[in-house]
């Protein structure tokens, strides 16, 4: 969703003192959220492949479409 910044400093200007604060750190942490998860799949994808075979268990979860989705739109929402 869009919304020009224009509106949504209206709508900031029409809250609260407490609240403008509230609006403020809301973005921080979901930058910061985003950043660390970026980091921690970077991280992953980093280190050496895994010798150790599936276990029995493992792959009827990979084969399961309940549990694993590879759906390209799972790549959207960070997947």
């Amino acid at each position: 969703m869009r919304v020009p910044a224009d509106e949504v400093s209206k709508v900031i200007e029409q809250l609260w003192l407490s609240d403008r604060k509230t609006v403020y750190n809301l973005p921080q942490c979901l930058r910061a959220r985003h950043q660390t998860v970026v980091q921690a799949w970077r991280d992953i994808e980093a280190q050496a492949p895994d010798s150790e075979r599936l276990s029995p268990e493992e792959a009827d979860q990979l084969r399961d479409p309940k549990v694993v989705s590879w759906h390209p739109e799972s790549k959207e929402h960070g997947v």
